[in-house]
């Protein structure tokens, strides 16, 4: 390999040439080879980033979390709608995480749960939906007890 070295101008520029002199460089890069070792490397290395990026952009798009918006809203649109021309109140017997929010939904459609109201409502989530009716049963003879299911909500309507 020899190296031309040639001053023009008050500028340095120079070539490479490969011992046969026809082919010159000038500052570009030669092509990229992999051996057959990195080559299996490369592919391996590939394949595990596809399926590691598959498996988690999967499981993003296909997130569904019980304790979610749409779930409190559905169980405050069931409430509303089967006592709209009645008073109504709420009892929250779920655990701390699944709890709130449905102060703010009932506020934001514009019916608040009263204290006292002709119907009650306690949503449960915790125990089999025959031992939940029948303890309401007996704690509440005389009424009517009603129990609808919306995902992991248990809505007891005692009228």
């Amino acid at each position: 390999m020899t190296i031309e070295t040639t001053q023009t101008n008050k500028e340095n520029t120079f070539s490479i040439y490969n011992v046969s002199g026809q082919e010159t460089l000038n500052g570009k890069i030669k092509d990229f080879e992999l051996e057959p070792d990195d080559v299996k490397s490369l592919t391996e290395l590939l394949a595990f980033i596809s399926m590691f990026l598959f498996i988690n952009i999967s499981k993003v798009l296909n997130y569904n979390s019980e304790i979610n918006y749409e779930v409190k809203k559905k169980v405050v649109e069931f409430i509303l709608n089967d006592t709209k021309p009645e008073t109504f109140n709420v009892y929250n017997d779920l655990p701390i995480s699944l709890n709130t929010g449905y102060p703010t939904l009932f506020r934001l459609f514009s019916k608040i749960p009263q204290e006292g109201g002709k119907n009650l409502y306690i949503l449960e989530a915790d125990q089999p939906v025959d031992v939940v009716k029948l303890e309401y049963q007996k704690n509440f003879p005389d009424k009517k007890i009603e129990i609808s299911i919306i995902s992991f909500v248990q809505v007891v309507s005692v009228k």
